[in-house]
């Protein structure tokens, strides 16, 4: 008689552990990895695992000799497993809760951060390497932001194989306002979860960004509250336009203007993918911009209050809300453009980083 087999995912987990990673390092003559890490006693590590596995792992680590066995592998003194709804530290005797690292956050993007945080606060002397074997933006971003104050002792190994490199983040030069903005900057522009704007690239994002002050403080208050403030998605709908090469404050309006540009004036088909979304669908972007930009800022927080993301462009079963509706019940409305006349509007070149006609307005 068989028995039924039950699939089980898996899991991430963190482990510290940077003297194997520095040995290994040396022993194939990788100077520039091991560079700025002769020190180092941590690493913050993602791996996966499956429940079952984890619970029997912990379970049997009563055992002295078996405990001391897996640590002598890992060369640690110590090892801290943090799973949904549970978080121990393995030691060379015990294993017991580690109640400090107890999180309800879901990914290891950001659990890593709470991880750093402890490991460098309890013991001012320690560096940190986080390996990043995807390479994954969302890491380097949230380190940049979260850790500058420690970055002469955070370092990233980034990548595999012949992309594998170390990220030492003690030569950052950063302005506190924008080491602030730029978890916002990213939430809004692109990322794992919210998708980006059609061939705008993120240096073309960070160099808008940098020439307004205004849209520098947006960025930094992004994600502040769970809910997404008025002022602020004003600011940010002026932000899309000037991204797309004019000065105003109404997407709609400069919707409107790349369209009849293309249309009347040079008598081509417009790519609808190259205008700017419409204020309705920004706005429910700019929601899950928000929430996303919120988890990221409490990172350095182990438990954080959830947010409700079916209020916040998303629908009950995680699929993306675009739009209310997709055509106007008044067509007279898309044909007035009193609105968009009164914004002082001007079209200038923000560069691009893909070369192309329907770019930017020139």
């Amino acid at each position: 008689m068989q028995r039924n087999k039950k699939e089980i995912k898996l899991k991430r987990v963190l482990e510290f552990r940077a003297q194997a990673t520095i040995k290994a390092a040396a022993k194939e003559k990788m100077q520039s990895f091991y560079f700025q890490i002769k020190d180092v006693d941590l690493i913050a590590k993602e791996l996966q695992y499956h429940q079952p596995c984890y619970n029997a792992f912990t379970k049997g680590y009563s055992n002295t000799t078996e405990g001391t066995h897996v640590l002598n592998v890992l060369k640690t003194a110590k090892l801290v497993l943090s799973c949904e709804g549970e978080c121990v530290l393995l030691t060379l005797t015990d294993c017991y809760p580690f109640n400090q690292l107890l999180s309800n956050q879901e990914e290891a993007d950001t659990k890593v951060i709470a991880h750093s945080i402890q490991a460098l606060t309890e013991n001012t002397s320690h560096q940190v390497i986080i390996r990043s074997p995807s390479g994954d933006t969302d890491i380097l971003v949230l380190a940049t932001s979260l850790l500058y104050e420690y970055r002469s002792k955070v370092n990233i190994d980034n990548g595999s194989g012949k992309n594998r490199k170390l990220i030492w983040f003690g030569g950052l030069d950063l302005e506190p306002k924008r080491c602030e903005a730029l978890i916002g900057l990213h939430a809004f522009t692109g990322n794992d979860y919210i998708s980006s704007f059609f061939r705008k690239g993120k240096d073309q994002c960070w160099k808008v960004m940098e020439k307004f002050q205004k849209f520098e403080n947006c960025f930094a208050e992004l994600g502040n509250s769970v809910e997404l403030n008025m002022d602020t998605f004003s600011l940010l709908e002026e932000y899309v336009c000037h991204l797309y090469g004019i000065r105003s404050k109404t997407v709609d309006g400069v919707r409107y203007k790349m369209f009849q540009k293309k249309q009347e004036r040079e008598h081509k088909v417009t790519d609808l993918a190259s205008l700017p979304p419409c204020q309705q669908v920004l706005m429910y972007h700019a929601q899950r911009a928000n929430v996303v930009s919120y988890i990221w800022k409490n990172s350095i927080n182990a438990v954080i209050e959830q947010p409700h993301f079916d209020s916040n462009g998303w629908m009950s079963n995680g699929e993306i809300y675009w739009m209310d509706n997709a055509f106007p019940t008044d067509v007279e409305s898309i044909l007035d453009d009193d609105e968009s006349d009164d914004d002082e509007e001007e079209q200038y070149d923000v560069g691009s980083d893909i070369e192309s006609d329907d770019e930017s307005v020139e």
